[in-house]
């Protein structure tokens, strides 16, 4: 979800969930994998018309997400999910929706600032993969900003805190904006420290994603 978002769709959104998360604060437990090596892929039957990720958005995602993502499951959707926004993409169930202009038949091709949305909702597909309600945490974050969406995306980073620590558009910003540093070379969107060398901001991004480069399912 990369803009504002009204309080009527997460409403919707939270109705047909089909897997809450647990309540209690407790962590959803990892998915365990249900296929053996050698067995075919499971992918979800959807009605709505869709491809799958294709070489190039491979090529680009790997070296992010790594094993974080079963990626033969994943599906770029040219449809809209129930009350999604024009102009809106969105990402609540391990799939992106992108209707009419939003379609892309290879991200990986995108303008620049396309790919960075892209890895954006990526990182919505690596939370699902790990365990996140989107849904719900969506819904939070509404709350949370009093229906101001966009507020949900700054974030600040500080030593002592990991990547899990923020909230679910923010550990999608900081994803999305460590790929503009590096491999984009182009500066940072949401980051809000101020008055800090690039290097030092390198030093932060690292320090903070450092469980999640170590292994991309530690969530």
């Amino acid at each position: 979800m990369r803009t504002p978002v009204s309080l009527i769709i997460y409403i919707t959104l939270v109705g047909c969930a089909s897997s809450p998360a647990p309540q209690g604060g407790s962590p959803a437990p990892r998915p365990e994998p249900t296929a053996t090596p050698g067995d075919a892929p499971i992918v979800e039957d959807l009605a709505e018309p869709n491809r799958p990720l294709t070489p190039g958005e491979l090529a680009l995602l790997r070296p992010i997400f790594r094993d974080g993502i079963d990626y033969a499951r994943v599906r770029v959707i040219n449809n809209r999910f129930p009350l999604q926004p024009e102009n809106v993409y969105m990402t609540p169930r391990g799939h992106v929706y992108a209707p009419g202009v939003l379609w892309q038949a290879d991200f990986s091709t995108a303008r620049s600032s396309l790919r960075a949305v892209f890895v954006h909702e990526m990182a919505h597909v690596w939370q699902h993969a790990n365990g996140m309600d989107l849904v719900s945490e969506g819904f939070i974050e509404l709350t949370r900003h009093r229906g101001d969406y966009e507020k949900a995306y700054p974030y600040e980073l500080a030593r002592g805190r990991d990547l899990v620590d923020y909230g679910m558009e923010q550990q999608a910003s900081i994803i999305e904006d460590h790929f503009v540093i590096t491999v984009d070379q182009r500066h940072p969107h949401m980051i809000t420290n101020r008055g800090i060398t690039d290097t030092e901001r390198n030093e932060l991004y690292a320090a903070v994603m450092k469980n999640f480069h170590g292994d991309a399912r530690y969530a």
